[in-house]
């Protein structure tokens, strides 16, 4: 019995000892399998974060680019826009608009601008008060929907020598209108200027039938001849 008693309290510190072992190599490989889960992980997170970077770095330089080209392209209308403008105020910028009446006299060289109905046809006058000023001293140059003035005044009756220029020019918008030659007058000290309405008519042309030359160009008889030939063309 006392033998049996030894042999079975070796045998529980055996296996007490065993079972710590047992408990020991598990806890050790947990810890080494948790480690490399970690470093596992680790590796993951950093590859990961790797790759969001350069993702970032690749979109961030595209969105660059796209601002870079959006900039290029906003200057470039800017350019243009700016160009565009220009261009209009110079062509258009000082056309007169006239509401029933512009402008009114009163001093040397003052305008007085109206519409003049006549019949069917609405006329545009123009009134330049320039007084002392001869026939002679009048010029004026016709331009697309207007005319541009030049008045030149000699010294008179106490009256000084003087140059004068404007330009009448009416906007597009307002119609267009011809100027009057023979409407033009200068009476008392008032230049007076006559614009025709006119209106801008739509039409097809082709040649008339008289002038196809289309048999004579096909058989080539327009080809000169050559020099060998002699001949004089």
């Amino acid at each position: 019995a006392a033998a049996i008693e030894r042999l079975c309290s070796d045998h529980e510190t055996e296996l007490a000892e065993k079972d710590c072992e047992c408990k020991a190599t598990v806890a050790r490989i947990i810890q080494e399998k948790d480690q490399e889960k970690a470093a596992a992980i680790e590796r993951l997170r950093s590859d990961h974060e790797t790759e969001l970077t350069e993702m970032i770095m690749e979109e961030r330089h595209k969105c660059e680019a796209i601002a870079a080209r959006a900039i290029e392209q906003k200057d470039s209308l800017e350019s243009e826009l700016r160009m565009l403008k220009h261009e209009f105020q110079s062509e258009m910028g000082d056309m007169i608009t006239v509401e029933g009446t512009a402008g009114k006299l009163g001093y040397d060289f003052a305008a007085f601008m109206y519409d003049e109905k006549r019949g069917h046809r609405t006329n545009r006058i123009v009134r330049i008060q320039c007084p002392g000023v001869k026939h002679c001293g009048i010029k004026v140059d016709v331009i697309f929907n207007g005319c541009l003035v030049t008045i030149e005044r000699e010294e008179f009756c106490g009256m000084e020598a003087t140059s004068w220029i404007r330009k009448f020019q009416f906007k597009p918008s307002q119609g267009l209108f011809e100027f009057s030659d023979d409407q033009m007058e200068l009476d008392f000290g008032i230049l007076k200027l006559v614009f025709l309405r006119t209106l801008f008519v739509n039409r097809t042309v082709f040649f008339p039938g008289h002038q196809s030359r289309d048999f004579t160009d096909l058989d080539r008889n327009w080809v000169l001849p050559s020099e060998s030939s002699g001949s004089d063309p």
